[in-house]
């Protein structure tokens, strides 16, 4: 049973949405008008146990990040845009973020905002995991205590699968490279499945592969 049929692209270019336009706090807050802004840089300074002065330079650094995120998906409006260079601007843009995050933080205070940022990743794919086994459930008779045992499993497939995307995309990957890169996939992708029989029926599994597939185009 193929568990799972996702295009290198879309793996990358999920990822990309997923880290972008989330400025994460420890609940995967976002920001749209002035007021969420504050109310962001506002939650995660107390998480963070930030004095007055960091709190001031985690805005600015707020700021900074998203107006270069603006830019980026601006420039993917076009018509011949190129989602490779997406990917990699925003990976540039969240390094230079953090990078800037790590120089006003102390150690355990970036520690624990990267700490945080997982958590709110892993807590959006699985919400993300759940979505997508309840459209499941007309076809596949998934119940939702089933859900509520995949969801957590699928999305923890899925936070794997794009970090290894995330962190390889645009690069030119040897051969070695590319064989270690599938078998650590083809390993993410079996355990998956392993996961899912413990779960569902033959039946319910049979009909799950047949949704992915028709889902898949």
């Amino acid at each position: 049973m193929k568990v799972m049929n996702i295009s290198w692209v879309q793996v990358s270019t999920s990822l990309v949405f997923l880290t972008a336009l989330v400025i994460l706090t420890g609940s995967g807050s976002v920001y749209a008008e002035e007021s969420d802004f504050e109310e962001v840089v506002g939650e995660l300074s107390t998480k963070l146990e930030l004095d007055e002065g960091q709190s001031n330079k985690l805005g600015s650094s707020i700021k900074a990040y998203t107006t270069k995120l603006d830019e980026l998906f601006s420039q993917q409006e076009a018509e011949d845009a190129d989602p490779s260079l997406l990917i990699n601007g925003v990976r540039d843009a969240q390094a230079d973020f953090e990078k800037s995050l790590a120089s006003f933080m102390t150690k355990d205070q970036f520690s624990k905002y990267l700490d945080l940022k997982e958590q709110a990743i892993k807590g959006m794919l699985t919400d993300l995991a759940a979505i997508q086994l309840i459209d499941a459930q007309a076809k596949t008779t998934i119940t939702d205590d089933q859900v509520d045992q995949l969801a957590p499993v699928l999305g923890n497939a899925l936070h794997s699968i794009m970090k290894i995307a995330f962190e390889n995309a645009g690069k030119n990957l040897r051969p070695r490279q590319k064989i270690s890169l599938a078998r650590n996939l083809k390993s993410i992708q079996s355990n998956l499945q392993k996961e899912f029989a413990k779960v569902l029926t033959p039946e319910q599994q049979q009909a799950w592969e047949a949704h992915k597939a028709e889902n898949s185009g």
